[in-house]
């Protein structure tokens, strides 16, 4: 089913966006950062892998889309508040400012096409919801703020930090 599909893309490019820590916290090393956002991108996947919906065995599917996508929003929204609670080491401020402000679209874009799936009643409104403008400049924010989980990698692999950020989903 598209809708399934397309729920399945947003969730691992969430994923891949993953770059935070629940508690916040001041790194004074490279190597510290990039443990905390590690650790807060394995707990973001273990969520959104929760809020990821069953459309195939829903009696309701634009239930399930609502919830899901309200769930999803709350998701995106909490990790990158974490995120922007985390003072990441001088060098990497930059990099890290930007994630939080990508992260910010993508949070704002996540909670717009939850409340436009909250809108909707039927199946067919549903695919509607999944192809329209607030879906579009979802996908659009996710890859912006997956962008700066790529660069933010980037950077741990010139220090020869050995960390996985699962960009790449």
């Amino acid at each position: 089913m598209k809708i399934r599909v397309l729920v399945t893309l947003l969730a691992v490019a969430l994923v891949a966006a993953a770059c935070g820590d629940d508690d916040g916290g001041s790194a004074s090393t490279p190597e510290e950062y990039f443990r905390l956002v590690a650790d807060a991108s394995e707990r973001f996947a273990d969520e959104s892998d929760a809020a990821e919906p069953d459309f195939a065995n829903s009696e309701d599917p634009a239930e399930t889309g609502r919830i899901a996508f309200s769930a999803l929003a709350d998701s995106v929204e909490g990790f990158v508040d974490t995120l922007e609670d985390i003072s990441p080491p001088a060098d990497l401020s930059d990099l890290h400012d930007d994630a939080v402000a990508k992260g910010r679209d993508a949070a704002r874009s996540a909670r717009d096409l939850a409340d436009a799936v909250a809108a909707v009643s039927t199946p067919e409104e549903l695919a509607e919801a999944f192809a329209g403008a607030e879906a579009v400049a979802f996908t659009e924010a996710l890859d912006a703020f997956g962008q700066t989980c790529v660069a933010l990698q980037g950077a741990a692999d010139e220090r020869g930090i050995d960390i996985d950020l699962r960009c790449e989903g």
